[in-house]
């Protein structure tokens, strides 16, 4: 090989791999709103009143990935249940599929059920009752299902109440949730949001941005 091609090679490798790394996604957590306190069971970690519901996230100027333009604003849920994001604090995350976070782990008809989820009940997720209903359901699917979307037995437990409306919602959305329905269809495109040292979190991307493709699955 003479110097030129060598030369060639050296430069292609290096503008190819700048061109193909994703810029980090740089958002400051605005708390989770609206929220109500769970008793629950998450493995081995007790949560004697967690808050939970839809997570806010703002888009900061610095951040650099194309999926969400910056100063705008991002519901996402948590996928993570054992680490944590404090309010005003800023997070670098990298975006992705849904198929790397911890829980999912590639499993196809996991990833199926979770765009179920939001398929069906993302939309109306906007209250305190079906955002808490929302990210308790995501949160058996991650830890339980499929199999077992059950939140009185298993890896997540939840010892508040039926009589909490929330409670209730998210085990009737449950129990529905692996039987397909002629009109389930993809309405969202889903990503990770990736954090090495904080909670990851799972987002709708905005329409006009193309997301990573989720593997084809045989779910019924």
């Amino acid at each position: 090989m003479n110097r030129f091609h060598r030369l060639a090679l050296v430069v292609f490798a290096v503008f190819g791999a700048t061109a193909a790394a994703r810029a980090d996604l740089v958002v400051t957590f605005n708390g989770t709103i609206p929220s109500q306190d769970v008793a629950m069971v998450a493995y081995t970690k007790v949560f004697a009143a967690n808050p939970v519901g839809p997570f806010r996230f703002a888009v900061t100027p610095a951040s650099g990935d194309p999926t969400f333009a910056p100063n705008s604003d991002i519901r996402a849920f948590c996928s993570d249940l054992f680490q944590d994001v404090s309010a005003g604090q800023t997070y670098t995350d990298t975006v992705g599929g849904i198929g790397d976070l911890p829980g999912v782990g590639g499993d196809a008809t996991k990833q199926a059920l979770i765009h179920r989820l939001f398929n069906r009940h993302y939309e109306t997720a906007t209250d305190a009752d079906r955002g808490e209903a929302f990210q308790l359901a995501l949160w058996e699917l991650l830890a339980d299902g499929p199999g077992n979307l059950n939140l009185g037995t298993g890896n997540v437990t939840v010892s508040t109440p039926d009589s909490v409306p929330a409670v209730g919602i998210a085990k009737a959305w449950l129990a529905g949730l692996e039987t397909a329905d002629p009109t389930d269809a993809d309405k969202y495109q889903l990503v990770g949001l990736y954090s090495g040292t904080a909670q990851d979190q799972i987002a709708v991307v905005p329409s006009a941005v193309p997301a990573p493709a989720r593997p084809a699955c045989g779910l019924v």
